[in-house]
């Protein structure tokens, strides 16, 4: 069996890995953010949780889940801020991409959907998407609590 880690750099800008965009990898993801963050155990519970969701999402939405495709991490410590960044390999459908949408918790079973993207804008202290060169990354911030 293959290593499910692609490849892995240390950045000026933090620490990256991309994975491959298998569904059953996002348990990887979540290790790797859990020991390049290094926070204290509920905030690296957080970054944990909202990558897992960002990166099930990547492999789902986008072409990082075909065959070959790929999902790059990369967390980012500056002072009292991590920061979490998930690069997916672009949409599936030309001018589709991540959006909140309104998350109706009575709707069926087939119905599910949209909880991700929700637990990122709930949980995390500020959040976006960007679109560049072919490829999707959202990214997150946890803030520390200076006062725990």
């Amino acid at each position: 069996m293959r290593s499910p880690i692609v490849t892995g750099h240390s950045l000026p800008m933090g620490d990256a890995v991309a994975v491959y965009g298998l569904r059953q990898l996002a348990a990887v993801a979540r290790r790797w953010v859990r020991t390049y963050a290094g926070r204290r155990i509920d905030e690296n519970d957080t970054l944990a949780l909202l990558t897992t969701e960002l990166f099930a999402n990547a492999v789902r939405h986008s072409r990082s889940g075909q065959p070959g495709g790929e999902v790059v991490i990369v967390v980012s410590k500056t002072g009292m801020t991590t920061q979490v960044k998930v690069v997916d390999d672009g949409p599936l459908e030309p001018g589709a991409g991540p959006r909140l949408k309104d998350v109706d918790v009575e709707a069926g079973e087939g119905e599910l959907g949209g909880f991700g993207l929700r637990l990122v804008a709930d949980m995390a202290t500020r959040w976006g998407v960007l679109y560049e060169e072919g490829h999707t990354t959202v990214w997150f911030d946890i803030d520390r609590d200076d006062e725990r």
